[in-house]
């Protein structure tokens, strides 16, 4: 091996490089889970860990403006079991409401919902790279709530923004 090659191995193996280092690749999806401490099999626990996955999932979503049409439900069950099951929404996303009910609908039809669980969590995928047009003929009374979730979540979003993200949820909700 000659001076240059040997050279270039060293600096290679040291981690040092003149290669051109290309900017990371846009994101897939945002998701959140919880590794309980000890297996549980309180409904009451593993629906407001949730919601509180899906609050944390919206607000990122909305954070970089993105909706998804794909939400993903992951559960660890003993002996280190790992179910993830998904489903496509009608209409993309990034509502804590729909991203929650989606992901406890998924539970609740799991064929494992009685075992215990050691890690839950929830994803937000498929992202929309342009708005949708709402559904003409829709309910309106649905749609009147679309809007008074979007301004809540638009007003929670706010106050994160200023005191903190953990300052502030929805009720029923408690951080695991």
């Amino acid at each position: 091996m000659g001076a240059r090659t040997g050279t270039h191995v060293h600096l290679q193996s040291n981690g040092i490089a003149d290669d051109r280092v290309y900017p990371v690749t846009e994101r897939q999806s945002i998701s959140k889970e919880t590794t309980f401490a000890e297996d549980v099999v309180d409904t009451d626990v593993l629906r407001d860990t949730l919601r509180w996955a899906a609050q944390e999932v919206g607000y990122l979503a909305r954070a970089i403006a993105r909706k998804g049409t794909v939400v993903t439900l992951k559960l660890r069950l003993r002996p280190f079991e790992t179910h993830t099951r998904s489903r496509t929404l009608a209409a993309p996303t990034a509502e804590d409401r729909v991203i929650f009910d989606t992901a406890w609908n998924l539970y609740r039809a799991d064929t494992h919902a009685d075992r215990a669980v050691r890690l839950i969590g929830l994803g937000l995928s498929g992202w929309t790279q342009a708005p949708m047009q709402p559904d003409l003929f829709a309910d309106l009374d649905a749609r009147e709530g679309d809007h008074a979730d979007d301004r809540l979540d638009a007003t929670l979003d706010a106050i994160r923004r200023r005191f903190g993200r953990h300052c502030i949820r929805r009720g029923l909700s408690r951080r695991p």
